[in-house]
């Protein structure tokens, strides 16, 4: 179900342009009044179209040397909730998803350094059920995040 319209799509492409534009710079760019802008805007969040606003961060502002991509592989036939549960919850998960294929779970997780990756591994492997734990580690890269209650920046 589609409840957007041009104007509903106009509204979207300014804020795409810069999320932080006022809603009266809005309404003044696109000849309505800032009351429906508002009202809009309501409309779309509340449907889903466009997200809770939230502050990104930079990955290396706050103190992330690197990404790790963690493929999981759980014991057969187990379900995987309580497993993706206890992941969710380790501190700067960014991601964590059930998979199809070779593996059964997927788990990404900012890292200040190594030493921190050889913990969030180990603290992975412990987990019932998770027979093996596989890494792809990526550096030198700087990621926007968003904020969220797991991610625990440090800045300099």
């Amino acid at each position: 179900m589609n409840d957007m319209d041009n104007l509903d799509s106009q509204i979207i492409a300014a804020l795409r342009k810069d999320a932080k534009m006022p809603f009266n710079k809005i309404a003044q760019l696109l000849g309505v009044g800032t009351d429906t802008v508002f009202r809009r805007f309501k409309k779309l969040h509340a449907l889903g179209i466009i997200g809770t606003p939230t502050i990104i961060l930079g990955s290396q502002e706050c103190g992330f040397e690197g990404m790790v991509d963690f493929l999981i592989k759980m014991k057969l036939g187990v379900d995987a909730t309580r497993a993706i549960s206890e992941i969710s919850h380790l501190e700067n998960v960014y991601l964590t998803a059930q998979t199809m294929g070779d593996h059964d779970l997927y788990c990404s997780i900012f890292i200040r350094n190594l030493r921190e990756m050889v913990e969030k591994y180990e603290e992975i492997k412990k987990i019932n059920d998770i027979i093996s734990v596989e890494t792809i580690i990526y550096v030198a890269r700087n990621w926007t995040i968003p904020v969220s209650p797991n991610l625990n920046p440090t800045f300099s």
